[in-house]
Formats: C-alpha cells, structure tokens, sequence
C-alpha cells in the first residue's frame, strides 16, 4: 500500500459491498415477478435479507476499519479555470 492510498482489504471490502448491493436490489425486483401468495416470492426474500444483513455487517466493520485505520486524504478537485483550459 502506497501512501494515500486504500489498501488491498479495505478496496475488496467496497467492491463486495458495491456487488452485494447490486444483488439485492436484483432479487426485490426479481421477487416482484411473483405473486403476492407465492412461496417463492417468500423464498427470494429471506435470501435478500440474509444477504443484507451480511451487506449490512461488512459496511459496519469496514466504517470501523476506516476509523482505526484512517483513511486517505482527498485530491483535490481541479479548478474550474484548468477544466476550461485544458
């Protein structure tokens, strides 16, 4: 790990997150394809919130990792005078 840089664990975390997000969002709207009743529906629901509570739990522990750890300093941003220029 570079200076001002996230390491290895703490990059892994974000993206397992990010895709676990993704994947839950795909199994609410997959779960709307079924019928109220339906035991599936049920089914594809207790797999988002098993997965979300996994989701949920890496968010904590990786707020946590950025609190002992710290976290880089921000690059600036690019004056609007230099975005116009280049």
């Amino acid at each position: 790990k570079r200076p001002g840089e996230y390491g290895a664990l703490a990059v892994s975390m974000h993206w397992i997150i990010f895709f676990g997000v993704v994947v839950l969002f795909g199994l609410v709207q997959y779960s709307h394809s079924f019928p109220d009743k339906d035991p599936m529906r049920y089914v594809v629901m207790d797999w988002h919130k098993a997965i979300g509570t996994v989701v949920l739990g890496l968010a904590a522990i990786r707020i946590l990792w950025i609190k002992i750890h710290g976290a880089p300093e921000l690059v600036p941003s690019p004056r609007v005078t230099e975005v116009t220029a280049a």
